[in-house]
């Protein structure tokens, strides 16, 4: 299993949905 691919997906899902968050509340 890569972990490093799995790490990176994680983030970016992460990072998406903060960036989803921060245009919904403007």
């Amino acid at each position: 299993m890569d972990y490093c691919f799995l790490f990176s997906r994680i983030i970016a899902a992460s990072f998406y949905m903060l960036i989803s968050q921060e245009e919904s509340t403007v």
